[in-house]
């Protein structure tokens, strides 16, 4: 594509402009080499929406180069996690008005050759001002000069300012992966960015993130088993971006032929995502590690399965890996973004379970139980200091920046969270008792299989205490 541009260039000083620019990792790429128009995108409908200025203006480029006083914006800040499609997005909006495309990775671009900053700033808006048709212009990792020279870097800031105000025929896009673009003041006038105009990509919705699956599906020929459900990924990816997404189904299909799976199922899903999230598996534990882990398992899954009506038993394993030696996780429901006092009750409860179910069984508990404590009595915390879950305490924040922050008070919500903790406590000790049963028939499902899933935890626990109801669920729809 490079050679093909450049011969396609007759005139000399545009074509070396062109060719210096790409000497320094600033790639012009034309809109038949970009793969999906904007309108092509899978989710990000609210972005795109901000963004459909920029087409107008390119649409009627030469309408708004003669009123620019009416001319829509075409200076965009945008923000987001590194994968979560800020690339793609800019490049849709260049393919979509059918016009080339200027990447400018200030990181490669910039950095390693500052001293002729000024020599690429006029030559990359000279190349941009040369089509006609107007292009796209985008600018990432502008957060990389900060370890230039205070007044290099002002003088730097300066001339791409004034640059960009001097453009009338090019859309910029300035991204970054950071939540806030922190830019000097000259950046900030009527005819260069606006400080509230921030694009801020967020991750993908349910239904995207299950038409992210689907796609990627069908990109990468994915031969898959019955049990893969797009809907079920899409549940336990909440947070990721679409790289991430193709990344999980890309290195499934490799794990599963590691494997030499005819089909790729559900388990080769499950044990690539557990890999990214708590790492590889490493050495085997002895015999009483192996036991007592088992035990904390199996006490994570009853006390969590006997408390909470919206737990769904998902996968519970005693396979040692980089972060833990043991693992629980619940097949994921719908997506929440806010919690009761009751929610983090049951959490308190799930995280309790392990280091009960110890006591019960040995009378002391294991080392293993750090984590869980950290996790129970930081949540205990935040329910008092900052969700104002307390009557004693009140409805108040507690925070050194605004609301109260004396140091009788912080004593005060120590002592109340300790309290709450105790009592929680005893009442997961108490439902690991009742349930016992189904405790040691879990534990030696797991010696013996090392992995389990929903089905065949559920099968156990019905097996064992044919007797036992989950509380609020009288039917058995759920796993």
């Amino acid at each position: 594509m490079k050679q093909t541009l450049v011969k396609s260039v007759k005139d000399a000083q545009l074509k070396s402009k062109i060719a210096f620019l790409q000497k320094h990792y600033i790639r012009i790429t034309l809109p038949q080499d970009i793969g999906k128009k904007i309108s092509e995108i899978i989710g990000m409908e609210s972005e795109r929406e901000e963004l459909g200025d920029a087409l107008e203006f390119l649409k009627h480029l030469k309408q708004y180069q003669l009123d620019p006083v009416h001319a829509p914006h075409s200076r965009f800040l945008m923000s987001g996690a590194s994968g979560s499609g800020k690339t793609v997005l800019v490049a849709g909006i260049a393919k979509e008005a059918n016009c080339p495309l200027i990447t400018v990775d200030i990181s490669t671009s910039f950095v390693s050759y500052f001293k002729k900053s000024e020599k690429l700033l006029n030559a990359l808006f000279f190349v941009a001002s040369s089509f006609k048709k107007g292009c796209v212009m985008h600018i990432q990792n502008l957060s990389a000069l900060q370890g230039i020279p205070a007044e290099r870097l002002m003088l730097f800031h300066s001339q791409l300012t004034q640059k960009i105000t001097e453009s009338t025929n090019t859309v910029i896009v300035l991204s970054t992966i950071e939540d806030r673009i922190a830019l000097p003041k000259a950046y900030f006038s009527p005819n260069a960015f606006y400080q509230n105009k921030v694009i801020q990509i967020m991750p993908p919705t349910l239904p995207t993130r299950k038409a992210l699956f689907e796609e990627y599906f069908k990109k990468f020929d994915a031969n898959l088993a019955p049990d893969v459900s797009s809907e079920r990924l899409a549940r336990c990816t909440l947070g990721m971006y679409p790289k991430d997404i193709e990344f999980i189904v890309r290195e499934t299909i490799h794990y599963s032929r590691r494997k030499h799976h005819e089909e790729v199922s559900s388990k080769d899903f499950n044990d690539v995502m557990l890999a990214m999230e708590a790492g590889q598996t490493y050495n085997q534990m002895n015999e009483k590690e192996r036991r007592s882990t088992a035990i904390h398992e199996a006490g994570h899954v009853i006390a969590a399965y006997y408390s909470n009506p919206d737990y769904i038993l998902g996968r519970v394993e005693i396979t040692p890996r980089a972060a833990s030696l043991g693992l629980t996780q619940e097949e994921a429901g719908e997506e929440k973004f806010s919690m009761f006092e009751s929610d983090c009750r049951k959490q308190i409860i799930y995280s309790f379970g392990g280091m009960a179910a110890e006591e019960h069984k040995y009378g002391e508990t294991t080392s293993g139980v750090t984590a869980d404590l950290s996790s129970a009595s930081a949540l205990a915390l935040m329910m008092f200091q900052n969700f104002g879950m307390d009557s004693d305490i009140g409805p108040i924040a507690i925070d050194d920046d605004y609301g109260f922050c004396s140091e009788d008070i912080f004593k005060r919500t120590e002592t109340v969270a300790r309290e709450y903790l105790k009592r929680v406590y005893a009442e997961t000790l108490e439902i690991i008792k009742i349930h016992s049963l189904a405790l040691e028939a879990l534990a030696e499902g797991l010696l013996e299989h090392e992995v389990l899933m929903g089905d065949e935890i559920k099968k156990i626990l019905v097996s064992a205490e044919p007797w036992a109801k989950k509380p609020g669920c009288e039917s058995e729809d759920k796993k």
